[in-house]
């Protein structure tokens, strides 16, 4: 369950490298744009492989426009506070599970129950597709600052 919830996030991460990657703030070469990722995850666990590539790809894709400073193991907030600091702007994109957030995020708990897919990109593509055809699923997640 934990897999799938973190793939969830990584869907949404995806997404705001293509929203970025086309954002008029970012095309103006001059700027240096720095994103802080909140990761509660140490850096010797397998998924932070994943969250390195996303930072490089993201300053490559961008030209070096972007960067994306990593605060690990919970160094810019808790588990339990990265939908918080996401929401006041202490973070800028955080991984974290959307089952801390069960009366935040109702919605998103569709996304986490087991046995609901056993690929990931058909996962990527369903939370994509759901995020554009249900505006509660859209609206839920825009409240607190997230996409």
């Amino acid at each position: 369950m934990k897999k799938q919830l973190c793939l969830i996030v990584l869907s949404l991460v995806i997404g705001l490298v293509f929203i970025f990657q086309n954002s008029p703030e970012v095309s103006a070469k001059s700027d240096v744009i720095t994103l802080r990722f909140g990761e509660q995850a140490p850096t010797v666990m397998g998924r932070s492989v994943l969250t390195y590539w996303f930072a490089k790809e993201m300053e490559r894709r961008t030209e070096g426009r972007v960067k994306v400073e990593i605060f690990w193991g919970q160094s810019l907030a808790k588990g339990r506070e990265l939908l918080k600091a996401v929401e006041t702007g202490i973070a800028d994109m955080a991984f974290t599970a959307s089952a801390y957030f069960v009366d935040q995020l109702p919605a998103a708990q569709l996304f986490g129950l087991p046995f609901t897919h056993s690929n990931l990109m058909v996962n990527i593509l369903t939370v994509k597709e759901m995020y554009e055809k249900f505006p509660s699923l859209r609206s839920e997640l825009e409240k607190h600052n997230l996409k």
